[in-house]
């Protein structure tokens, strides 16, 4: 269950803490269950360098 936005300004609130803070976290935590997630095929992917010229 994520933390909606509805969700974050109750918890804001009830907390004194503001929903930002809530909705960060929810973000944060899905991004680190993706990267877990996709890890194997994200390794298959080329990284992309871009050089510039001095």
């Amino acid at each position: 269950m994520s933390i909606t936005p509805e969700m974050a300004v109750r918890l804001g609130r009830f907390c004194g803490n503001g929903p930002e803070l809530w909705l960060r976290m929810q973000q944060a935590y899905d991004l680190w269950h993706a990267e877990r997630v996709l890890a194997d095929r994200l390794e298959r992917i080329p990284v992309h360098r871009t050089t510039f010229a001095a």
